[in-house]
């Protein structure tokens, strides 16, 4: 074994140029019939770009006669995980349909070539600026995409015939938007993809990346618009756990103020947008009241505040008492939120759901019905509780189902449930304790990864994409239409020349 230092600069051209396609062209690859078969699309994207990766990695190891890098504790783990899923499929009474996965190709196949992404990028993948502009460019065309679809222009044909975004939940069931496919999809890939194009260019000093705030701005138009809770959720809680870490100077704080108000313009823009769709017929303006004022002077006031402390060249507090004043602001704000959620929540809607959860009453219907789906999943946990019944095989046990009568098309439109909505809970169900357990060690072990190098730009950056992916996670359905890029993400996190007493020390 040799230390990584030592790896060969093939392999490791390889895995970069891998990584900018994964990066740049998956989140837009939709295939040849859009939406109708796009989770077959992206899958195969996904397994044939990856394939083509491991065979250039095995040819260059032949070619430069180098051996394998050293392995450290975070391979170890990502190993460990692998061989659990291994064993669940083997106890598995649903072989057949764990192997490549019982409804949405996230079986054990799908589930090993994620430890191969992640220990072939942890050992020769490294963040380059190339790598932020190809994450920026898919941002920006996928969110582009989503906004025509908003204004019911069916760009590139995505969806079949005369559907449009609007039929949603009147003509078939769930919602799609962009080329991501699914809105809880493409909200994974916001919270994974948005804090790295934020924050990259508060901590660098590289000009290129201010590209982000460009792809940004139609991203949050099309978040707001698609109000998938989960992403707000995980947006709004990364962006309170990353105040402290991030705003360690008044630089860095000028430049969060300073993009962040574009965004909030952006935002504003998107809760004035009043679309009304009756089939056929589609109508759309813009009503610029309460909320959409607020926000604009929400930026307005961004600016304000950025340009003051920008001219206050004598104010300079000490990274201490920055980082001890935003937590004091973020606790505030925690505090002064679950205080007004308790109290003064409205009668309906995610706040009013969430006070109904403080204060102890918890209905089925709550979350888009996750809890009725949550309990569904944990009643038959006790079945294969060490092992679960193989990876994706919680559509094979699970008996949860919907419908509903569409006065629009005079017909009961039903649906059934093929996933936890918790990527959590899917590895307990599908791979049992075990598989979840060693699951979470990876993600312990990046997050100290991520503790000790947060001073470098792209470990904070990647870090907080990842963390806020892991929180909408609880919320998320955790598919290969997304998951390859968290992997990648999480692998970029880990240093390439510590040892395992240097991890953890």
């Amino acid at each position: 074994m040799t230390d990584i230092k030592t790896a060969g600069s093939l392999r490791s051209l390889i895995t970069n140029i891998y990584i900018s396609i994964m990066f740049l062209l998956f989140p837009l690859f939709t295939g040849f019939s859009g939406y109708a078969n796009i989770t077959f699309s992206k899958f195969l994207f996904f397994i044939i770009c990856t394939g083509l990766w491991l065979i250039g990695l095995i040819i260059a190891c032949i070619v430069e006669k180098s051996p394998l890098p050293r392995f450290s504790i975070h391979h170890w783990a990502a190993t460990a995980f692998a061989a659990v899923c291994i064993l669940s499929f083997i106890v598995s009474p649903y072989k057949s349909d764990s192997l490549l996965g019982a409804s949405r190709y996230d079986g054990l196949i799908t589930h090993l070539i994620y430890i191969l992404i992640f220990l072939g990028v942890s050992f020769f993948g490294r963040f380059r600026p190339y790598h932020f502009i190809c994450l920026a460019i898919s941002v920006f065309i996928c969110s582009f995409v989503a906004v025509f679809q908003l204004f019911n222009i069916n760009l590139f044909s995505l969806f079949p015939g005369d559907f449009s975004h609007y039929d949603s939940g009147i003509r078939y069931s769930s919602a799609f938007l962009g080329t991501m496919g699914n809105t809880n999809v493409l909200s994974a890939f916001f919270c994974l993809a948005l804090p790295v194009l934020f924050v990259l260019p508060l901590v660098s000093n590289k000009k290129l990346c201010r590209l982000g705030i460009i792809a940004m701005f139609p991203a949050v138009f099309v978040l707001v618009r698609a109000r998938v809770a989960g992403g707000f959720v995980g947006l709004g809680l990364c962006a309170l756990i990353a105040a402290p870490i991030v705003f360690t100077d008044i630089k860095k704080l000028c430049r969060a103020l300073f993009s962040a108000a574009p965004l909030l313009v952006s935002a504003s823009i998107a809760l004035a947008y009043r679309p009304h769709y009756v089939f056929p017929d589609f109508e759309w303006t813009f009503c610029f009241d309460t909320l959409p004022l607020l926000a604009l002077c929400g930026a307005a006031a961004l600016i304000i505040i950025g340009a003051i402390l920008a001219k206050a060249k004598n104010f300079s507090p000490s990274k201490k008492a920055m980082r001890l004043f935003f937590i004091a602001i973020c606790l505030f704000a925690v505090l002064a939120g679950l205080i007004f959620v308790y109290f003064f929540a409205p009668s309906a809607g995610t706040i009013y759901e969430l006070s109904q959860v403080l204060h102890g009453n918890i209905d089925d219907s709550f979350g888009s019905s996750r809890i009725k789906i949550w309990r569904g999943c944990l009643a038959i946990f006790g079945e294969h509780p060490l092992l679960g019944s193989g990876p994706d095989t919680l559509a094979l046990r699970v008996d949860v189902h919907f419908s509903r009568y569409v006065p629009e098309t005079g017909k009961l439109l039903q649906t059934s449930v093929d996933n936890a909505h918790n990527e959590y809970l899917g590895h307990l169900i599908n791979t049992g304790i075990f598989g979840l357990t060693a699951y979470l060690f990876i993600l312990i072990l990046a997050l100290i990864a991520f503790l000790k190098s947060c001073s470098r730009p792209h470990i904070c950056a990647l870090g907080l994409g990842c963390l806020c992916y892991c929180i909408q996670g609880f919320f998320a359905l955790g598919l290969p239409l997304i998951a390859p890029l968290f992997w990648i993400a999480l692998a970029l996190l880990f240093p390439k020349d510590e040892s395992l007493s240097e991890l953890i020390m």
